[in-house]
């Protein structure tokens, strides 16, 4: 082994805020290059202790969003010849029309929308479930696909409470013929297959501090009109013009993007291109020479 590429983010490592990566690090004698999915703008202090030791035994940090250069160098003093800024990677795929990949999912006659993802509670789905009733009143036919099982790790801790949670809510509002659960882990070639079938992604995490979205670039790389409350990435893509902006926990708002999106098939198109147009630097082969 030449070097240690360490993907970080606070949930998946043991200790206070994931503290115990550090005794890794202190032992490792290999140099390290760590990709932080998230940057915290206003960390409390164990947070920021814990990021500060990590970026004190990384040789290289690698940010996914260019604004999170900024975060480091003012909170962390960090030193800009140590940061790098490569994209989060995404699948080269054709851009092919929706019509011609619904009929293999039955989905032929529906108004696709669709969020994929492991499930968990920070990842706003309710809000779009509670923006539907207005969608679904001009679009009967509109169906939106939950894709993804509850994540593993919350599963342990709280089985399938979210899950549960967004069932009695579609339950509630008699959205039953509106919203689909596809609750399993998806080959890459499916969920590829999904978002080429999908009319409208959506993106409603509600915590803007996410500087990486995988669900996000997938989108992008599948040439998607995606509406996106404005984290940290998703800042970027929307100043572009690859993606439409929705407010945080705001249902209104992301009804009000859906139907613009549905009632203007100009608008719709230009979107879809302007995505897959800005993917075509984040796709694997891309990302990996940035690597190199």
């Amino acid at each position: 082994i030449d070097i240690v590429n360490l993907q970080h983010e606070y949930g998946i490592f043991e200790g206070e805020w994931g503290e115990y990566v550090i005794t890794f690090l202190e032992k490792l004698q290999k140099p390290v290059v760590t990709t932080l999915h998230t940057v915290l703008q206003e960390p409390i202090l164990d947070a920021k202790r814990v990021l500060e030791r990590i970026l004190q035994y990384s040789d290289f940090i690698v940010v996914m969003a260019r604004i999170g250069i900024q975060i480091l160098e003012r909170i962390y003093g960090s030193f800009a010849d140590k940061i790098r800024h490569i994209p989060h990677g995404c699948p080269n795929v054709p851009h092919v029309g929706t019509a011609m990949m619904k009929p293999s999912l039955t989905l032929q006659d529906r108004v696709v929308l669709s969020t994929f993802g492991l499930l968990s509670g920070g990842k706003g789905i309710e809000y779009v479930i509670r923006a539907l009733p207005q969608i679904v009143e001009k679009y009967s036919e509109v169906l939106y696909l939950i894709i993804g099982e509850t994540h593993p790790e919350v599963r342990k801790r709280e089985g399938e409470t979210y899950r549960q949670l967004l069932l009695n809510l579609v339950d509630s509002l008699g959205l039953e013929k509106n919203v689909r659960f596809v609750n399993r882990f998806l080959t890459e070639s499916e969920l590829i297959r999904y978002l080429q079938a999908t009319d409208v992604y959506i993106i409603p995490y509600p915590n803007r501090e996410q500087i990486s979205s995988g669900t996000l670039s997938y989108a992008l790389s599948t040439g998607k009109a995606i509406v996106t409350t404005p984290f940290l990435q998703a800042e970027e893509v929307i100043s572009k013009g690859a993606a439409v902006e929705c407010e945080f926990k705001d249902p209104n708002s992301i009804a009000e993007c859906v139907r613009t999106l549905l009632n203007d098939d100009q608008i719709h198109q230009k979107l879809g291109r302007m995505a897959y147009e800005y993917s075509r630097a984040m796709i694997w082969p891309n990302v990996a020479m940035r690597y190199v």
